[in-house]
């Protein structure tokens, strides 16, 4: 079953995927949705074992519909690249075995939006311990400085694309978890 938050109202297309990992340690899969605030672990024969928050502090914002009715195919593309860029959002889900932590991007609002062909939502990284619970936050910069979209954990961390005039090299930025659950980046 889904979350009350997609219950009753029409979510985008930016809405309806969802993004998991799998914790060999617990056998089982953490699942997060785009437009909901929670965490939920699931076993491998989908029965749920804990659901945690695991909301953004940088956004208040409630994530909201694109339609109440139904009907979301008579909803114009505007609005609902509308509805997407001035929402909290949810995207990827990572689980790191070096360090036994969680990482879940969160989409943050565009204040005073307007449409342009250079969109781009400012990101969040969500730390969370073993059991989901959140231990710290990191503000990525604004822009399109990282690309979340590429990325990966290694023993040296969280390694996320960064933009290259260059298109024979793919060049990483380093993240690594601090003592006080917050990531910084490895200066080389």
């Amino acid at each position: 079953n889904y979350p009350n938050t997609y219950k009753g109202a029409r979510r985008s297309i930016y809405l309806r995927l969802t993004f998991a990992d799998y914790d060999s340690k617990e056998k089982a899969f953490v699942y997060s949705l785009p437009a909901c605030n929670d965490l939920y672990l699931i076993d491998s024969t989908g029965s749920l074992i804990q659901k945690n928050d695991g909301s953004t502090k940088y956004s208040d914002k409630g994530i909201k519909p694109v339609a109440e009715s139904k009907r979301v195919m008579n909803v114009p593309t505007s609005k609902i690249d509308d509805n997407y860029f001035t929402n909290l959002t949810y995207r990827y889900l990572m689980y790191d075995k070096f360090r036994n932590v969680y990482y879940r991007f969160a989409e943050l609002p565009m204040i005073n939006y307007v449409p342009t062909y250079q969109d781009f939502k400012q990101y969040s990284i969500i730390i969370f311990d073993s059991s989901l619970n959140i231990i710290g936050e990191t503000l990525l910069p604004k822009g399109k400085e990282y690309m979340p979209g590429i990325m990966f954990i290694s023993e040296a961390g969280l390694n996320i694309l960064k933009p290259s005039k260059n298109e024979d090299v793919l060049d990483f930025a380093i993240f690594q978890l601090k003592k006080k659950g917050l990531l910084e980046i490895e200066t080389k």
